[in-house]
């Protein structure tokens, strides 16, 4: 298994604890499920994964830093989740190679994106 998906699930422990077994892994989305900071620490073993989806996890700072070994790690995605924003840079810092996406974008509107009609 190289791409793993497990938005929005449930598990246990062991099952989490499981996932330390897929060596192969490349990309691992996890978001809107039960992962936290005790459960993460299953993923230090992964040492191919580039991509890494926490989106709305009970995953913080502490977490995080429980998986610094993944140095192959090129994107991590973050949004609402138990990080703040002095927390993003502390993860900058263990990942320098790794992309952060930290979400709640804001998105400027140019006079060219709107059309306006006249009668």
């Amino acid at each position: 298994i190289i791409w793993l998906n497990l938005d929005y699930q449930n598990l246990d422990s062991a099952a989490w604890q499981q996932i330390s077994l897929l060596s192969n892994l490349r990309k691992l989305s996890a978001k809107n499920s039960n992962l936290d900071d005790d459960k993460i620490i299953y993923f230090q073993t992964l040492d191919s994964l580039v991509s890494l989806n926490l989106v709305r996890t009970n995953v913080s700072l502490s977490g995080i830093e429980k998986i610094k070994n993944l140095q192959n790690l090129e994107s991590i995605y973050l949004y609402q989740t138990k990080t703040d924003k002095a927390g993003f840079k502390q993860i900058n810092q263990l990942f320098p190679k790794a992309k952060l996406d930290t979400g709640n974008y804001v998105v400027p509107i140019f006079a060219s994106d709107t059309t306006v009609f006249k009668l």
